[in-house]
């Protein structure tokens, strides 16, 4: 079964709003991202343990002005939720630089599966 993501991180680093391109640096933080994190954070009123992983994936020059080299399919449905953790995360990271980062969500059909019945 291929892995359909949902999510795009664009991670750019930054100094007197000026962008630095310091690749060591970016990988080492692309890096951290693709590893599984948990934090505790707070939705409905409660503190739940979210955890999210980003893998990363070689762009041609093209794909890299339009978006960022990281990918998610986290099985949280709000947004909300996977930009605190990303900014829990990234929170966490010693940088010299200002990390600044952009996450969209890629467009996809929902396919719903005929054969299951539930409620929400």
């Amino acid at each position: 079964m291929v892995i359909a993501y949902t999510h795009n991180l664009k991670i750019i680093l930054t100094e007197n709003n000026i962008i630095i391109e310091d690749k060591v640096v970016l990988d080492e933080i692309k890096s951290i991202l693709c590893k599984n994190h948990t934090h505790k954070i707070e939705w409905d009123g409660k503190l739940l343990d979210i955890t999210i992983k980003w893998d990363k994936f070689e762009l041609s020059g093209v794909n890299q002005a339009l978006m960022g080299d990281l990918f998610s399919h986290p099985i949280y449905d709000f947004d909300t939720i996977i930009l605190h953790h990303t900014q829990e995360t990234i929170s966490k990271i010693n940088c010299k630089y200002i990390v600044k980062f952009y996450i969209s969500r890629i467009i996809h059909d929902k396919k719903i599966n005929k054969d299951s019945l539930g409620f929400v």
